[in-house]
């Protein structure tokens, strides 16, 4: 592989944000962040031609348009810092920028910025949560309510999934159970429940438990294996008060667990931060086969045991199964590692480590068997073949979940996975050392594996 297969990423990602915002109500309002995308995406081109230093520029480009905002605003959300939103106004342009500027004025003033009746319904929805995310911090509940019931449309899903988890925890500190579990069984349904969401749900649910007395529900959260150690490590939180529930409060739990049963499925397969152990060893072996071939086995080990027309004629079948351990180099490695972490992980944590594994191998021998028919390579090697099977498992398992609750999401999740994999094969088209047959044929396999060896409603 050579430097140039940097720039995919790089341009499927600033593509898919420049469609986002072209699709929203109000594009013209994000006109000025619209024209950083093109901006990258005319770099991408000039690195896919050229190479040299346009390689670089890209990358700098994607972090400073596309990974730092991102995380600048995070990071100003959490901590109501102005110097934290002037950093994210500084790489946003136009009316973003503005915004930015204006919310770190008005954090150095200790309010919030007043949003403007001309803004879009999402900007409007944003600067709502700004408001509501500071009453949080400064503990005061009942403004926190107020604020909560005053608004009419978060304007985005996401929005209006953290607003309820505030207004639960605000409803808990004022002693109303019941309305906080209420707001909890619409945060556990949301598919926007994930990450650092999912996170303040957890410790929402804890502290809520505590401040209901309910010693066996504080206990189960805390002894929950799904949820991630270093959650715990951040404060153990207070043992409940041996206090008497609230009239409603076991009817309400109850309703939050069956909805958290409901939501279980989509978690699984969407909680991509989580490491998963299979996962993860796998991903060890290929990093340390890989580093021996490289550093003490001069290359070798992709003749002992790479994938080839001629090799399997001659009876050595194992080789469409070692050759999927082998990577021509480090990028190689790291693009295939990426994929295996997402969705390898995603697979394993809804179907278990044991048939995630049995997948990449079906799915990645299968493909091997094609290439190996075509004829195409002396040497083909890579865990690609494997890679697309677990991709065609996981779009099998998004397909599968077909509750009302995520047509939406899930609509537009298949349309994604649908662009990924067309993008992976137009650049095996463009590219001749990439062996497309392999990827289609692990792909295939993938699928077919899933629905015709495992039918439950989960894989």
């Amino acid at each position: 592989m050579t430097p140039r297969f940097l720039i995919y990423p790089v341009l499927f990602l600033s593509l898919l944000q420049l469609l986002m915002l072209l699709r929203a109500a109000d594009a013209g309002w994000y006109r000025a962040r619209a024209g950083q995308f093109v901006l990258l995406l005319a770099v991408c081109g000039a690195a896919w031609w050229w190479e040299g230093v346009w390689v670089p520029v890209a990358w700098v480009l994607a972090v400073g348009f596309v990974l730092l905002p991102a995380w600048l605003v995070r990071g100003a959300l959490a901590r109501q810092s102005p110097g934290w939103w002037r950093a994210a106004a500084a790489l946003h342009w136009g009316n973003l920028g503005r915004l930015y500027r204006a919310q770190a004025d008005a954090c150095r003033r200790g309010a919030a910025v007043a949003a403007a009746p001309d803004w879009p319904v999402a900007v409007r929805g944003t600067v709502r949560l700004w408001h509501l995310l500071a009453c949080q911090a400064r503990g005061d509940w009942p403004a926190c309510v107020a604020l909560y019931e005053s608004a009419e449309d978060w304007g985005t899903l996401a929005a209006a999934t953290q607003a309820r988890l505030v207004a639960a925890r605000a409803f808990a500190e004022l002693g109303q159970m019941e309305r906080a579990l209420r707001c909890l069984q619409f945060v556990v349904l949301s598919p926007r429940t994930l990450g650092a969401l999912a996170r303040q749900l957890w410790a929402t649910r804890v502290r809520l438990a505590a401040l209901a007395g309910d010693r066996q529900e504080w206990e189960r959260l805390l002894a929950d294996r799904s949820v991630p150690r270093r959650w715990r490590r951040q404060g153990r939180p207070p043992v409940p008060a041996p206090v008497m529930p609230p009239p409603g409060y076991a009817a309400g739990r109850e309703v939050l667990r069956r909805a958290e049963a409901q939501a279980a499925p989509w978690r699984r397969l969407m909680q991509w931060s989580a490491p998963a152990p299979v996962t993860v060893a796998l991903l060890v072996v290929l990093t340390a086969v890989w580093a021996a071939d490289e550093f003490g086995g001069g290359g070798r080990l992709r003749e002992w045991a790479g994938n080839g027309a001629r090799v399997f004629a001659q009876g050595e079948w194992w080789r469409l199964w070692t050759a999927l351990f082998l990577h021509g180099n480090w990028l190689h490695l790291a693009m295939n590692g990426f994929a295996l972490w997402m969705f390898g992980g995603a697979i394993e944590r809804a179907a278990g480590g044991g048939r995630m594994l049995a997948l990449f191998l079906i799915a990645g021998g299968a493909g091997n068997l094609g290439s190996a028919a075509a004829a195409r390579y002396d040497v083909a090697i890579g865990a690609s073949s494997g890679v697309f099977g677990l991709l065609g498992a996981f779009g099998v398992a998004v397909w599968r979940l077909d509750a009302p609750i995520y047509a939406t999401v899930r609509r537009r999740l298949l349309v994604m996975l649908g662009l990924m994999t067309a993008t992976d094969l137009l650049i095996g088209a463009l590219e001749p050392q990439v062996d497309n047959l392999a990827h289609c044929g692990g792909f295939v396999a993938g699928v077919v594996a899933t629905l015709a060896l495992w039918r439950r409603r989960n894989v």
